[in-house]
């Protein structure tokens, strides 16, 4: 899974969030732990005190174990938080280095005719294809703003997402190129 920047920062927003919400709740938390001791075939139930002193808790004292259990849980949980974002937010400062930087390579007009034949289509038929005049959307030509790989320019960001993927895997692609044209060409593809 590649994981990008963005999607760190996203992250760490949301467990920074859910911390700040556990940090709330802990305010209402008993100050004692619980601790739990197997005996035999069960368990029992001990009560910690801020100085240590463990005294055993009965069974009666069910929803006093539980709020001490969700205390517990509420620990672990944040502690957990916490070092994912800790972890997260030296992968996004090590990532903005570089992150992108393969990407604008291919976008550049001079590297990305150099690394066009790293990544062009290896057959010959579709090589001609991509060569070949074609009629593309001649409708609005002003909204062809974003550059997208071998000097093209797109209508979207989304379509130089798209644009980039197709170019980098290498799959054969032309843009805004007739339907009726594609699909003959997928049938001659696909026979």
């Amino acid at each position: 899974m590649k994981l990008t920047c963005s999607e760190a920062n996203k992250i760490i927003q949301c467990n920074e969030q859910e911390m700040r919400q556990i940090e709330s709740l802990m305010k209402n938390m008993p100050k004692e732990d619980l601790r739990c001791a197997k005996n035999g075939k069960n368990y029992k139930w001990f009560c910690i005190k801020e100085q240590g002193v463990a005294t055993y808790l009965p069974k009666s004292n069910r929803k006093f174990a539980e709020k001490l259990a969700l205390k517990k849980y509420y620990e672990s949980r944040y502690e957990e938080l916490s070092h994912q974002v800790k972890a997260l937010k030296y992968f996004e400062r090590q990532m903005k280095k570089v992150e992108g930087k393969a990407e604008d390579l291919l976008k550049h007009e001079e590297w990305g005719k150099l690394l066009e034949p790293m990544h062009s289509v290896q057959r010959e038929d579709l090589k001609i294809w991509m060569e070949e005049k074609f009629e593309g959307g001649a409708g609005y030509p002003e909204h062809l703003v974003h550059k997208g790989s071998r000097g093209k320019y797109l209508r979207s960001k989304s379509e130089v997402i798209i644009d980039m993927m197709l170019y980098k895997y290498g799959i054969p692609f032309r843009y805004e190129d007739k339907l009726m044209r594609v699909e003959k060409i997928i049938q001659e593809f696909l026979l």
